[in-house]
């Protein structure tokens, strides 16, 4: 989501006009943070008592394929006056275990209801980031960990060339899904490349096009995955000087 589109999506959620419930400025004021967000709307003209069953088949249709590690963080309901939602209504449709902050306004432009559910992810910061933050001395036991034989002085350097890299805007991101078992690249995990549609453009944490843009890229790990930023820092170096060097590295989990 670009900043335009995101001021946007903001002024729209804290819009004060017909609000009952409302957004605080920290419910929302985390989104400009490093967060990848998806923003999903389902309207209806349908005013009888299955309304909401119809807005929520709507959602589910556009919710399928959202990625495992989005988490629903806000969802507004809007109303017509004419046609207030009764709390029954709302119970059937949207249990109170989403952990999920919501917004209640009337609106009189729609005929019946509108519900606008906010996806986001939290960013761990990219490569450039973890490298400045972590010394290498603090992540070769992770990387001789996930590979005793690793060649150190190759992966030093690889590491120094990453904090030396400038800044390079791009929307392209790694994501750290569940790890592979008994798969090869062993690795420690499985990264890949999604563009700004989140469609996967690289299997690994590799980028055709510059060293550069790949570094500045921001990492989202999906949250079932348990793993350190000093874990995720050394699985990727390992994976870009494998993918360099078309070295086969079994990695130990």
């Amino acid at each position: 989501m670009n900043a335009n589109d995101l001021n946007r999506l903001l002024d729209y959620l804290t819009s004060r006009e017909g609000n009952l419930i409302c957004f605080s400025k920290e419910d929302v004021e985390y989104l400009t943070n490093e967060t990848d967000i998806v923003v999903c709307t389902a309207e209806t003209d349908d005013v009888s008592p299955d309304r909401m069953k119809i807005i929520k088949t709507k959602l589910n249709h556009q919710t399928e394929f959202i990625a495992d590690n989005f988490s629903c963080s806000l969802l507004l309901i809007e109303m017509c006056p004419a046609h207030e939602l009764q709390v029954r209504e709302l119970k059937n449709c949207f249990n109170e275990e989403m952990g999920t902050k919501f917004g209640l306004r009337i609106n009189p432009q729609i005929a019946s209801v509108r519900v606008t559910m906010v996806f986001s992810r939290k960013s761990i910061g990219s490569l450039r980031d973890l490298a400045n933050q972590y010394e290498f001395d603090v992540v070769s036991p992770y990387i001789l960990q996930l590979f005793g034989d690793a060649p150190i002085d190759e992966l030093k350097k690889l590491y120094c060339k990453l904090k030396l890299c400038g800044t390079y805007v791009t929307d392209k991101s790694i994501r750290i899904a569940s790890r592979w078992e008994g798969c090869y690249p062993m690795i420690d995990m499985n990264a890949c490349v999604l563009n700004e549609q989140r469609v996967i453009i690289s299997p690994v944490a590799h980028c055709d096009s510059s060293l550069q843009e790949l570094v500045n890229m921001d990492i989202y790990v999906d949250e079932e995955v348990q793993i350190s930023e000093n874990e995720v820092l050394a699985g990727l170096l390992l994976e870009m000087l494998t993918h360099e060097s078309g070295n086969k590295v079994d990695i130990k989990y």
